[in-house]
């Protein structure tokens, strides 16, 4: 009989039931299904769990038993704390650890339970609960809990030393020290803190006949003596005496709870064997009857045994009353709600009325709010906003817009002036390898320029044939295409040289040829003694450095070292647009002219409109550079302020300059983006007529004086201005070109049209090119690549359909082997077969059915039958051989060996034919019933293919006609067979045969 609280889980959970035991102390397990009962009733969701209990007793910790109790209620714990705060020395040495816990759980649950260790503990966690104003809400609220039940010690702390004009002291219970707390943290406190017990833990509840007891067992004055079992030397026990341990105001608890379990145990007992109502040497019987029993605690509760033998308990939560008279705070006397149980390990509940009790707003609080703590479970109907709230999100959210664009543009500008002060754009001379650009001819040159030409279109002389010779332009790129990109990929393959040697670079003039990390570029000079780099240069470096368009040459950045100035290009691989200009080999149709036009007008239009340079400022058509895939990208723009200083230059240079640029001598660094962008205006409109003319700028210049077209166009003669010919172009441009040269050209520049205006205007003019010249001419190749491997899969697909087909027919007609040899062109020897079995059969009556029907009725007949005859054989190890009119001949055997097993194949599947013909109905005459005669045989065979044409796989031999008359000699629906076959079938077992009496010939 279990009497003390420390077997209450390790004995009472786990080890019971025991046959003949029972137990008078109740567990911490039934005490947490208790309150996971009494929480579910209130409705609580979810709880956190606050345990400063050391787990090391039983078999299952409190923790984990508390967790099963609540999970089995449907009740969630959101948050857990496990293991005791430090608190020795300082009362508030662990606060900011309560702390800690309460930020982290608040906007989880309201609802606290607390595993208590010490009484101090929960002290201070209420504490930190008022110190983060949550004790005022009524919305939270803590629940203590004691493994140990004492919880006497914690009222004490709360109502020792207090009164209404000066701070209550709190026993620390313990720990030798005190903390003062203010009346009013007091009085919340109380109104937010609840206890769960046994009815048999606070002392001011015991009932006389219990106070009685304690008083006659803690009286010193008596001497009694101890009792049998103290003198026993087990460790739980040894030198333990209850009677002499404590003085009545600080009586050992557990002890306590012990000897009322005893006194309980002790009377239960003797009331039962005062009754008589079973023999108490029968410990089995007793101890059954004993759990059957209930009894009036000295305590004063009433209580009986569960089905496990465990004394069941009422269970109190305990709750502050109103303060009665002038008390200032409140005091531990009421009882909020009784846990009873009612068997099987369930529990009831019985409530009071909480408003008398003193509990804020008259409930206890939910254990989330409605709609969640963040507001989770009730989507905001924002149209119900009122203006207050409308005005402060406007103003939240225009703060936080404008946070985040300040903070944006802050840091791109803290990274841009990095950029500036890295000058990333710097390139050092020991990256770039020279290259010889003589041995660089143009792709242009290398795939159009030859000694022949025909209708301005060159091809291969090579070529005698006309059918070779291109018909058109596209035709003509078909040609050449190919053969252009190989020629470049090849010159792509060159030997690194070492060519970092000063005098060559010293040696430029114009522009050299290199490579810069693996790509081939345009070195090109700015003949300056040194170059100086300000911040504005540093800045239009680096806008040049983020450039980025197809029809832009890429700047891959620039090399500054003394007097050795360059810019670094890509490299045009097809030259410039003068150089294709003045290719008098090409033609060039309407399709080219108006490629190249646009090219030029999406180029400044981005220089023009995006680029955040504006300008161009030195646009001419030795300037326009054209890439593998004909596209012009503009080159050798910008960097005005860099060029400052260079030498000026030459009148043939000037011809594409703008007049007002010219009477400046093409200083152009003080003048402003505007100014500049009318120049490049004029220097396009040159560029076009150049286009249409191709007699260069100004037209037949080399018969003209640049010296003094420069002359003219600095210094016109009153309204006579100097401009290219248009006449000249009247042949070739369109009117609408024509007539915008004009304006173009305008010796005002204010009055010249904006690029953007003459894209517009040409295009509705009809002047445009939908694509670029390349992306034309490859649109045409993937056409016809695309329409060429669509047909390849096709045919290969009906190419791949045709060969199974013919696979299938050919295995219709020969052995597998067979048809794998004539596959692979190997001639098919003869084969001898020592032993196969050969059926023949044929159907009785089949001239006479012949003549009542048709040819047409016989052949669907016979191809309805032998259907099912070759779906069946298909089943068994046979191979058919042929059908000759009614006649029906396989074998089993070959081409395949199965040792003496063919003889079986071919009889199993005989019967299951005469099945099939007894079933079988005639489609034209259904009166009429066919029998098939069938003969079987034994023997050796040779095989081999006859013939080339339609080639048929043979058998050869006596013992093939032997088969034959077996069939021919035998009874209609039945199975004649030789002596050979027979014996095979005999040795294999499994068939009826018989001997027949009339036998025939058989020759």
């Amino acid at each position: 009989m279990a009497l003390m609280v420390q077997c209450t889980d390790g004995i009472g959970e786990s080890k019971f039931p025991i046959a003949n035991g029972v137990q008078m102390a109740t567990t911490m397990g039934a005490l947490y299904r208790g309150f996971a009962a009494m929480a579910k009733s209130i409705g609580w969701t979810n709880v956190a769990i606050i345990n400063m209990h050391d787990d090391g007793r039983g078999d299952r910790s409190d923790h984990d038993q508390l967790l099963d109790a609540l999970s089995k209620q449907g009740i969630d714990v959101d948050y857990t704390h496990k293991g005791k705060i430090p608190t020795y020395g300082a009362v508030y040495s662990g606060a900011e650890s309560w702390m800690r816990i309460v930020k982290e759980s608040y906007l989880k649950t309201r609802i606290y339970v607390m595993i208590i260790e010490d009484p101090l503990d929960i002290t201070l966690f209420m504490d930190s609960l008022y110190n983060f104003g949550l004790l005022e809400t009524g919305k939270y609220v803590v629940i203590g809990i004691e493994p140990v039940p004492k919880i006497d010690p914690i009222f004490e702390t709360f109502l020792t030393s207090y009164s209404n004009n000066r701070d209550m002291t709190m026993k620390t219970c313990g720990n030798g020290g005190a903390v003062k707390v203010s009346n009013p943290m007091v009085r919340n406190y109380y109104r937010s803190l609840f206890m769960f017990t046994d009815i048999a833990t606070v002392k001011p509840n015991f009932n006389n006949e219990w106070n009685a007891l304690l008083k006659k067992i803690y009286n010193k004055d008596v001497n009694t003596s101890c009792p049998p079992l103290c003198d026993r030397k087990d460790k739980n026990i040894y030198g333990y005496n209850p009677f002499t341990s404590n003085d009545m105001e600080e009586y050992d608890y557990s002890a306590s709870t012990a000897m009322g379990n005893a006194y309980d145990a002790g009377k239960l007992l003797a009331t039962m064997i005062n009754n008589g109502q079973t023999n108490p040497l029968n410990a089995s019987q007793f101890s059954q009857l004993m759990k059957q029993q209930s009894y009036k605690s000295i305590f004063g509760y009433d209580s009986s045994f569960d089905s496990q033998g465990i004394a069941m308990r009422e269970y109190m939560l305990w709750s502050p009353q109103k303060p009665a008279g002038g008390l200032g705070i409140y005091e531990w006397a009421k009882i909020a709600a009784k846990v009873l149980p009612n068997g099987m390990r369930a529990y009831t509940v019985e409530w009071n009325n909480l408003t008398q009790l003193g509990v804020l707003h008259g409930k206890l609080p939910e254990s989330k709010p409605k709609c969640g703590f963040n507001m989770e479970l009730c989507p905001r109907d924002y149209s119900q906003l009122s203006e207050l709230e409308i005005v402060i999100i406007a103003a939240t959210s225009v703060c936080t817009i404008a946070l985040v664009v300040v903070l944006y543009f802050a840091i791109r500008r803290v990274s841009y002036e990095r950029r500036l002060q890295t000058m990333y754009f710097l390139v050092n001379r020991s990256q770039v390898y020279l290259r010889d650009k003589t041995k660089w001819k143009s792709t242009f040159g290398s795939a159009f320029q030859t000694t022949a030409a025909l209708q301005g279109l060159t091809y291969d002389p090579r070529e005698k044939s006309d059918a070779n010779k291109p018909k058109n332009l596209i035709n003509f790129y078909q040609q050449n295409i190919t053969k252009a990109i190989d020629t470049t990929k090849k010159k792509m393959k060159i030997k690194k040289k070492d060519t970092k040697k000063a005098d060559r670079w010293t040696e430029i003039i114009d522009w050299e040829l290199g490579e810069y990390k693996g790509k081939l570029v345009a070195l090109r000079r700015i003949q300056k003694e040194s170059l100086k780099l300000t911040r504005p240069m540093k800045e239009e470096l680096d806008k040049l450095m983020k450039m980025n368009h197809d029809n832009l040459n890429p700047f891959y950045g620039i090399i500054n070292e003394g007097n050795l100035i360059f810019t670094i290009h890509a490299f045009a691989v097809r030259d410039t647009l003068n150089d294709v200009l003045r290719n008098t080999d090409m033609r060039l149709d309407k399709f080219f002219k108006n490629s190249f036009i646009f090219d030029l007008i999406k180029g400044i239009g981005y220089l023009h409109d995006n680029s955040g340079i504006g300008y161009h400022g030195n646009l001419k058509s030795t300037n326009c550079l054209i890439d593998e895939y004909w596209r012009i990208r503009l080159s050798s723009f910008g960097m005005e302020q860099i060029r400052m200083d260079e030498p000026p230059p030459s009148s043939r240079e000037m011809l594409w300059t703008a007049p007002e640029i010219v009477r400046r001598h093409n200083i152009k660094y003080d003048l402003d983006k505007n100014q500049l962008t009318k120049a490049d205006i004029y220097s396009f409109g040159i560029i076009i007529y150049e286009i249409y003319g191709r007699e260069g700028p100004f037209g037949d210049d080399d018969l003209l004086d640049t010296n003094e077209i420069i002359e003219q166009v600095k210094f016109p003669r009153g309204n006579d201005v100097t401009r290219p010919d248009l006449s000249l172009l009247k042949r070739d441009a369109p009117d609408q070109i024509i007539q915008s040269l004009p304006s173009i050209w305008h010796e005002d520049p204010k009055r010249r049209p904006a690029i953007s205006w003459i894209r517009k205007s040409w295009k509705e003019a009809g002047i445009s090119a939908k694509d670029n010249l390349a992306d034309n001419i490859m649109a045409l190749f993937d056409r016809y690549t695309n329409n060429l491997e669509g047909l390849v899969k096709e045919k290969t697909q009906e190419l791949e359909e045709e060969k199974i087909r013919n696979e299938n027919l050919l295995l219709q007609l020969l052995p597998r082997s067979v048809a794998n040899c004539l596959k692979d062109g190997r001639p098919v020897e003869a084969e001898f077969y020592d032993s196969v079995t050969i059926y023949f059969s044929d159907v009785v009556g089949f001239t006479a059915l012949s003549s009542k029907s048709t040819p047409m009725q016989i052949v669907n007949m016979l191809n309805s039958l032998y259907t099912q005859f070759d779906l069946l054989i298909d089943k068994f190890d046979c191979y058919k051989v042929e059908t000759i009119g009614d006649a029906y001949m396989y074998v089993s055997g070959l081409p395949d060996t199965n040792d003496m097993l063919h003889a079986g194949e071919v009889a199993a599947s005989a019967l299951e034919l005469l099945e099939i013909i007894k079933t079988y109905v005639v489609p034209h005459a259904e009166d009429e019933k066919l029998r098939l005669r069938i003969g079987l045989h034994t023997g050796c065979v040779v095989t081999g293919v006859v013939g080339v044409k339609m080639p048929r796989y043979c058998l050869f031999g006596a013992n093939v006609h032997i088969a034959s008359r077996m069939e021919s000699s035998g009874e209609p629906m039945r199975v004649q067979i030789s002596d050979t076959t027979y014996h095979i079938l005999e040795d294999n077992g499994g068939y009826e045969m018989q001997l027949r009496t009339d036998p025939k010939k058989v020759g």
